[in-house]
């Protein structure tokens, strides 16, 4: 658990020290003859994260404290059914993860190509439309497939003893897995506030009905997942979403 994300920040600032080197390299003559003479020049910059940048920075960081508390929630409020549930499609999701950011990256690029190709607006925005349906029902049938998987392993080597009873939970699960590719991939194309609003309201929704056990988590994540996946719809059949 403490050497994955250290292997992650390794990986991530050799990378990032490998950039700015090839950037340095191909133009570091003309920076250096362009900031001659001038005041500072040479100089490192005084903070290596400024306020503005912090600010920014909070609709994503309180983003990731919803998602988990999502996830979290039913089973430290010892709901019935949802340890076991827990159990059987955390493992999914976690390998889910790798299929999302693949279909973030195809349903970017087929969106490039409707924008090449495409003149009029309102062809663009069903092509865009259809493309995000394609994207979330694939993710959901990913997941889905892979859920069945480790319950069929969990069940055949006596690990874990699923059964029918914990569908609902398990589908609550998958609608919330649902609506984090689709707040994900919102805040790719640069929507951050409504993603985090709709996952509060989900949360506190889930607490404030928690006495109605399953049902409530399954009603709030679903309307969570239908709720994002319009917004989405909406937002991203403009093409200015897709300029950059």
């Amino acid at each position: 658990m403490a050497a994955t994300p250290l292997l992650a920040l390794t990986l991530a600032a050799v990378r990032a020290t490998r950039a700015a080197g090839l950037c340095g390299t191909g133009r570091g003559r003309h920076a250096a003859s362009g900031r001659a003479g001038q005041p500072g020049a040479g100089r490192p910059a005084a903070r290596l994260v400024t306020a503005a940048e912090l600010r920014g920075a909070l609709p994503s960081a309180g983003f990731g404290l919803v998602a988990a508390g999502l996830f979290a929630f039913p089973v430290a409020a010892g709901l019935p059914g949802h340890v076991s549930a827990g159990l059987l499609v955390s493992l999914p999701l976690a390998m889910s993860m790798g299929a999302a950011e693949w279909m973030l990256i195809w349903f970017r690029r087929r969106t490039q190509r409707l924008l090449r190709s495409t003149a009029e607006p309102r062809a663009f925005a069903t092509g865009v439309r259809l493309a995000l349906l394609a994207a979330l029902l694939l993710y959901l049938a990913v997941t889905a497939g892979l859920t069945a998987a480790v319950a069929a392993v969990a069940a055949g080597t006596r690990l874990a003893h699923p059964d029918p009873t914990v569908l609902p939970q398990v589908a609550a699960y998958l609608a919330v897995g649902g609506a984090m590719f689709t707040a994900l991939l919102l805040q790719a194309f640069g929507s951050r506030v409504v993603p985090l609003a709709c996952c509060a309201l989900a949360l506190a929704a889930e607490a404030a009905c928690r006495g109605a056990g399953v049902a409530a988590q399954l009603v709030a994540c679903t309307q969570l997942l239908i709720g994002l996946a319009g917004y989405a719809a909406l937002v991203l059949g403009s093409a200015t979403r897709h300029a950059c």
